[in-house]
C-alpha cells in the first residue's frame, strides 16, 4: 500500500508523462483523456491533471490553424469559416494537426467541447479564475466561434442543426444530428456566454441564437434522444453515447431513465471498457429505485481488470477470434479513468458547477459506509462521507487542505451547497463553514421497491455453484432494473441463484414474477430452504419447493417490427401461487436451457427475480397488465 506521498507522486508522474509523451510524438493523445481519464483525477489532484490541460493550451495554434483544413471536408463552403476559430483533432500527437488518423471535420467534433469541460472542471475545482481568464476562456471561445460555423440552418424544421459527424459511439460514423455532440455543443455555446459575462466579457449573442433554435433528435413515441437522425431499433451501440448526456452536461433532459434503459439493452458486449462507468453514474442519479448503480459499477471494473497489476484491458475477451475482431488497448487507461468517476460522481453525486457546490448522494445498500477521498471546490478542501440515510460534508484545515489557487471568497465565507441541480429535485441551499459540518439526507434509491412487497431485491447473494457470463453477474438479476441482466456461463446445466434472507423476517409469499429479456430459459424452478444449499440433486425434506416449469416465449422477435424503436419489452413468467407459501431463509432460482437459438451453449438471461409477499398482488397484477398494454400498444 503506497503512502499519501507515493501516491500523489504517481498520479503526478502519470500525468507528466501523458504531457510529455505527447509532446515528443511516443503516442497520440485521444479525445477520451479530457472526459474519461482526467475528472476523476481533477477532483482530488488538480495540479497534476493540469498537465492534460497544458498540452491543449500549448496547442491552441495549432487548433486555430486547423480550421483552414476545411476545403478537405464537405463544409468547404468559400468563408464559410472565419478566423477566430479553433478545432483540435480526434487524437492529437507532437503537432496537434489535422491527420488520417486524428480526423478534424467530418469526424467526433464533441472532441473540441470534451476539451472545454475539462477547462470548466479545473476552474470550479482549483478555483484558479486567472489562469482560466487568460488560458482557457479564450480557447472555448475560438471552439464556440468554430460551433457556430460550423452548424447548418435547416430551413424545413427551422433549426440549427450538426450534419455529417460521428458521436462517442463510433459504430455510427457521418450522421446527421449525432445526439451527444448536439447536446454537447448546444451547451456549449451558452456556457460559454455565462462564464464570459462571469469574467466580464463580450458575449455572442449570436450563440445563445443558435442554441436556442437547436434540436436534439427525439423519438417522442417512446421517449428517448436517438442517436442520430434515422436510428431504427436495429442499432447496436459500440459505447456510452446518448447516456453521456446526463453524465457530463448540464443538461436538463426529460429522458434520462428512459435513454439508460433503452440503450443499456443495444450495448454490444464487444464495446470497450468505458460505457458501464457512465451508466453507473447515471443510474445513481436518475434510477428511482434499486441497485443498479452497483452493478454497473461492478460491469465497468472486474470483467476488464487483468492480473497481476489489475490494469484494465479494453474488451471483455481479449482474443480477437470472439470480441468482433479488435485487438484491445492495454492498459486501456479510458476504462479505468471511468470507473474512478463512480464513487464520487456517482454515490456522492457531485455536480461541478461554479454557483455551488452540488452534491445528490445515494449509496446501494450492500455499502454501508463510503468515506469519498479528498476533493475541492473552488480550491477548498472537502471530505465528505455516506451511509445508507445520509451524507456529512467537512471543510477540511485551510492551512493544509486549501489550493494556492483558491477562491479567496470563501476564506471567510461559507460555501454553498446544494442537492441534484441538474434534477431540479431540490430547490433548498444549504452552507459549508469551517466550524460546522454539513449533512444532507441521501436520496433512499435502494431502500425503494421497484416491485412492491419484493422480498428479493438488493438482498444478500450468496456465490453461485457455477460461473457467469463475463460481465453479467447475478446481482443483475435483483438489483430492481430489467437494463442489467444476470447469465450463466452454459444452459446444459442447471444454473442457480440464491438469497439469504436471514433469519430475523418471514413471509408468507403468494406471486413470482420474473423478467427474461430476450433470451429466457427452456425451464426454471423456485424453492425455499433454511439450511440446504443448491446444487439440489437429490430429495431434500428442507427443501420446499415453490414453483416449476417449462418457460413460454412471451415477447417473440418479430422481424417485421425489429427496425421499430420500441420500448423495453421482455419476455416474462408470471405465476400465482394456488397457496400462500412461507419463505425460509434461502430463496432458490434454478433455470436450464437458452430458447435464443437452437443449440445455444450460453446460460439463459434473468433481467429481474421478484417473490412477491402476500397482500401485495395487486401490484403484481397492475405490473403485469402494464406489461400487456405495453405489448398490445407495440403491436398497434
Amino acid at each position: 500500500m503506497p503512502t499519501a506521498t507515493e501516491a500523489r507522486y504517481t498520479v503526478s508522474v502519470h500525468f507528466r508523462s501523458v504531457y510529455q509523451t505527447n509532446r515528443d510524438i511516443l503516442t497520440p493523445l485521444a479525445g477520451d483523456a479530457d472526459v474519461w481519464m482526467t475528472p476523476g483525477v481533477q477532483v482530488s489532484h488538480p495540479q497534476h491533471a493540469q498537465n492534460v490541460i497544458k498540452y491543449r493550451v500549448d496547442h491552441f495554434d495549432q487548433a486555430r490553424n486547423n480550421v483552414e483544413t476545411a476545403f478537405t471536408s464537405s463544409k468547404n463552403a468559400t468563408d464559410r469559416f472565419t478566423a477566430g476559430g479553433a478545432v483540435y483533432p480526434w487524437t492529437s500527437g507532437r503537432f496537434g494537426n489535422c491527420t488520417a488518423t486524428g480526423a478534424c471535420f467530418d469526424y467526433e467534433y464533441h472532441v473540441s467541447g470534451d476539451i472545454s469541460l475539462a477547462f470548466n472542471n479545473h476552474l470550479i475545482i482549483s478555483g484558479d479564475g486567472e489562469y482560466f481568464n487568460d488560458s482557457l476562456l479564450p480557447i472555448s471561445n475560438a471552439v464556440a466561434h468554430f460551433y457556430g460555423q460550423l452548424l447548418d440552418y435547416n430551413k424545413t424544421s427551422g433549426a440549427y442543426e450538426l450534419w455529417n459527424a460521428t458521436d462517442p459511439d463510433e459504430y455510427a460514423n457521418q450522421v446527421n444530428n449525432a445526439g451527444y455532440t448536439t447536446a454537447l455543443i448546444q451547451r456549449h455555446l451558452i456556457e460559454t456566454n455565462e462564464f464570459n459575462a462571469w469574467f466580464g466579457r463580450p458575449q455572442n449573442s449570436s450563440w445563445d441564437k443558435k442554441a436556442s433554435k437547436m434540436q436534439l433528435p427525439v423519438n417522442d413515441r417512446v421517449g428517448i434522444i436517438v442517436e442520430y437522425t434515422g436510428m431504427n431499433g436495429s442499432v447496436e451501440v459500440k459505447q456510452a453515447d446518448v447516456v453521456l448526456v446526463d453524465d457530463l452536461l448540464h443538461y436538463p433532459n426529460p429522458y434520462s431513465l428512459t435513454n439508460l434503459d433503452y440503450y443499456a439493452a443495444k450495448q454490444s458486449l464487444d464495446g470497450p471498457a468505458m460505457t458501464y462507468s457512465s451508466f453507473a453514474v447515471v443510474a445513481n442519479e436518475v434510477s428511482p429505485s434499486g441497485c443498479s448503480a452497483l452493478s454497473y459499477h461492478l460491469y465497468s471494473s472486474s470483467p476488464y481488470a487483468r492480473a497481476p497489476w489489475y490494469q484494465y484491458s479494453e474488451q471483455l475477451l481479449d482474443d480477437p477470434d470472439v470480441n468482433g475482431g479488435t485487438h484491445p488497448a492495454f492498459p486501456f487507461l479510458t476504462g479505468m479513468g471511468g470507473t474512478n468517476r463512480v464513487a464520487i460522481f456517482g454515490y456522492l453525486g457531485l455536480g461541478l458547477y461554479y454557483e455551488s457546490l452540488d452534491i445528490d448522494p445515494s449509496l446501494p445498500p450492500q455499502i454501508e459506509y463510503l468515506n469519498y477521498r479528498t476533493f475541492y471546490w473552488m480550491g477548498h478542501g472537502i471530505n465528505a462521507t455516506s451511509n445508507i440515510t445520509h451524507t456529512t460534508l467537512e471543510r477540511l484545515p485551510r492551512a493544509k487542505y486549501t489550493l494556492s489557487t483558491a477562491n479567496v471568497t470563501y476564506f471567510d465565507k461559507p460555501i454553498p451547497v446544494t442537492s441534484g441541480t441538474r434534477s431540479r429535485r431540490n430547490n433548498e441551499t444549504y452552507y459549508l463553514s469551517y466550524d460546522k459540518p454539513l449533512t444532507i439526507r441521501n436520496r433512499p434509491v435502494g431502500q425503494t421497491m421497484t416491485v412492491a412487497g419484493n422480498i428479493l431485491q438488493c438482498g444478500a447473494l450468496l456465490p453461485p455453484p457455477q460461473n457467469n457470463r463475463p460481465g453479467q453477474f447475478p446481482i443483475a438479476a435483483i438489483d430492481g432494473a430489467a437494463s442489467t441482466k444476470w447469465q450463466p456461463q452454459f444452459s446444459n446445466t442447471t444454473s442457480y441463484l440464491t438469497v439469504d434472507l436471514g433469519t430475523t423476517a418471514f413471509y408468507t409469499v403468494k406471486y413470482v414474477m420474473l423478467d427474461w429479456a430476450n433470451q429466457p430459459p427452456s425451464h426454471f424452478a423456485i424453492f425455499f430452504s433454511n439450511t440446504s444449499l443448491p446444487p439440489f440433486t437429490q430429495p431434500d425434506p428442507d427443501v420446499r419447493h415453490v414453483t416449476s416449469g417449462p418457460v413460454l416465449i412471451s415477447s417473440p422477435w418479430d422481424p417485421v417490427s425489429a427496425y421499430e424503436i420500441k420500448t423495453y419489452v421482455g419476455n416474462q413468467t408470471n405465476v400465482t401461487l394456488d397457496e400462500a407459501v412461507w419463505s425460509g431463509r434461502y430463496v432458490h432460482l434454478g433455470i436450464e436451457g437458452n430458447q435464443h437459438g437452437v443449440n445455444e451453449e450460453r446460460g439463459a438471461k434473468v433481467a429481474e427475480w421478484n417473490v412477491i409477499r402476500e397482500g401485495f398482488e395487486h401490484e403484481a397484477m397492475w405490473k403485469e397488465e402494464q406489461v400487456e398494454r405495453k405489448a398490445e400498444n407495440l403491436e398497434l
